[in-house]
């Protein structure tokens, strides 16, 4: 995977960033000069497959003859239950390709407040918000860009991602695996930093079209807390500014539609972005990174335990919001924490 990811790493004679003391700030459109086609194929690769997946299941079901259609299903199957290369180098070349010329098109700008915090030696727990329809963001994170001089980054994604053909090798490659404990505790205990989005579903039932404010579902939100504690892992807040403006979108308001979504920690949710496409409107969008908050380790905490490092962590996570939201021109923006 090595040479891949070292294949895009950053150099810093060729990037033009700000140093603000420790703090550091990278533009995507500076660091790789993305053009629409570019873009296009990156997103149509990563976010268009979904879009690609349904429209051949309609139209095999519309314009095909039964066996016809029954071999676009059969196809779809095989590719659901393929056993998953995630260091496979024709994968890892297509999402190298991705996750450059996503970030460039939006384009995306990460801060990260304090860069010397971070060792490349040893892991940690990047809690990710807010999630929205899509959280895009989280590629700039990813190890093949190295924006972060951390090696072995792994992301928490929903299972029915796994369970989606093509999808599944997508982000396989780009190093998601499926959120559980089991895996949780695993990799990081075997030095993998993590990216979780602790919100999840239930930020995505919280979203509000156009609304002046980011909800953030994060009160009751322990577990990660809890493995970080256990594994002596650091958390790090991360917010992204402009995420819900990435795209429009639908879903049901009926009771109905919240139990199933809760029920299977996924929110089906219809999107769209420019002309309808897939291809997310071309707004500005900021990722800032926040200090890694130090926690003690205890095998089996209580409940106080996990509860004063989650309210740190809460702290931690609105201060950063207050900081930064001003800067990146968004002065009036509200952060909710639910």
């Amino acid at each position: 995977m090595g040479e891949f990811a070292n294949h895009n790493r950053i150099n810093s004679n060729d990037v033009k960033n700000e140093e603000k003391g420790n703090s550091r700030v990278f533009n995507g459109r500076e660091i790789y000069h993305t053009s629409i086609p570019r873009a296009l194929i990156a997103l149509s690769l990563w976010i268009g497959s979904i879009h690609f997946i349904l429209f051949l299941l309609f139209i095999s079901y519309i314009l095909f003859s039964p066996p016809t259609s029954a071999m676009v299903i059969g196809f779809q199957v095989i590719l659901m239950v393929l056993p998953l290369d995630e260091n496979s180098k024709f994968g890892l070349r297509i999402f190298s390709y991705v996750s450059k010329y996503v970030m460039g098109h939006f384009p995306v700008t990460l801060y990260v407040e304090d860069m010397k915090c971070f060792q490349s030696n040893r892991a940690y727990v990047f809690g990710f918000h807010p999630h929205s329809v899509f959280p895009l963001g989280v590629a700039i994170l990813c190890e093949h860009l190295a924006v972060i001089p951390i090696p072995n980054i792994k992301f928490l994604t929903s299972n029915p991602i796994f369970r989606t053909p093509v999808l599944r090798q997508i982000w396989s490659w780009c190093g998601a695996i499926a959120a559980s404990k089991k895996n949780f505790t695993a990799y990081l205990s075997a030095g993998y930093t993590c990216v979780v989005i602790p919100g999840g579903v239930q930020e995505i039932l919280h979203m509000r079209q156009g609304a002046e404010s980011d909800n953030v579902f994060i009160s009751r939100r322990k577990g990660f807390i809890k493995v970080a504690i256990q594994t002596v892992t650091p958390l790090v807040p991360v917010f992204f500014f402009g995420q819900a403006h990435t795209y429009k979108w639908w879903r049901p308001k009926c009771e109905f539609y919240v139990l199933k979504a809760r029920a299977i920690r996924f929110g089906p949710t219809v999107f769209w972005g420019r002309l309808g496409s897939h291809l997310p409107c071309k707004n500005p969008t900021v990722v800032v990174v926040g200090r890694p908050i130090t926690v003690e380790k205890t095998l089996k905490p209580t409940i106080d335990e996990i509860s004063k490092f989650q309210r740190e962590y809460t702290v931690s996570l609105r201060n950063l919001f207050d900081k930064y939201k001003t800067e990146i021109g968004h002065p009036g923006l509200e952060l909710k924490i639910l």
